[in-house]
């Protein structure tokens, strides 16, 4: 990656113990945001990323993990703070064939954002569209560390919530969100609670 300009890791490592701790306040207030009639969601998924290689394309997958907390607008808009992690799990044996074939290289990282969401048309249940930015630290490496660095990006997506049966709060819902880390296209898949 020719002009990929070094990043210093102790900016990654405050950048890093920033977002941490903006997710344990987050922690710290969700008994008092769900007496306010404010939501909770987390989900669990995968991220495919690419790396534009000229004539060739490295790709990576990687466990996908988010935590939002938000309000909820007249049942058509949500807005959020979002916490999400990636990471791909190590591998003992780097011979191994399923590596592979789905990792050609290691992508980890960590953001935080704010999310707006928009459901049509306006249940606050069946298919939104998701928009928001959101601001990270992540790492590129196989045998050595290819680039690592942190920056701010959109991320943009939808998909489908629906009730949770007969029960008074909470629903499922299954999305796909697009982002960007500077030189890494992402995109994700998920499933989660609503609470």
């Amino acid at each position: 990656m020719a002009g990929v300009k070094p990043v210093s890791r102790y900016k990654a490592i405050n950048t890093l113990a920033a977002m941490r701790c903006t997710l344990l306040c987050c922690l710290v207030y969700i008994p008092v945001i769900q007496a306010q009639g404010h939501f909770i969601e987390t989900s669990v998924g995968v991220g495919f990323h690419s790396i534009d290689l000229g004539e060739t394309e490295a790709i990576s997958t990687t466990e996908y993990l988010s935590l939002s907390t938000g309000i909820e607008l007249k049942h058509t808009l949500n807005l959020a703070g979002s916490f999400r992690i990636w990471s791909t799990e190590e591998e003992s044996n780097q011979n191994n064939t399923s590596h592979v074939l789905f990792h050609d290289f290691h992508f980890t990282g960590v953001s935080v954002g704010v999310d707006a969401q928009l459901f049509i048309p306006s249940l606050a249940q069946g298919p939104y569209i998701k928009a928001g930015r959101h601001c990270w630290a992540a790492n590129v490496s196989e045998v050595f560390n290819i680039w690592d660095g942190n920056g701010c990006s959109n991320l943009v997506g939808g998909g489908v919530l629906w009730k949770n049966g007969n029960a008074e709060r909470g629903a499922f819902f299954t999305e796909v969100l697009l982002t960007r880390f500077k030189y890494v296209n992402t995109w994700m898949m998920a499933f989660g609670y609503h609470y």
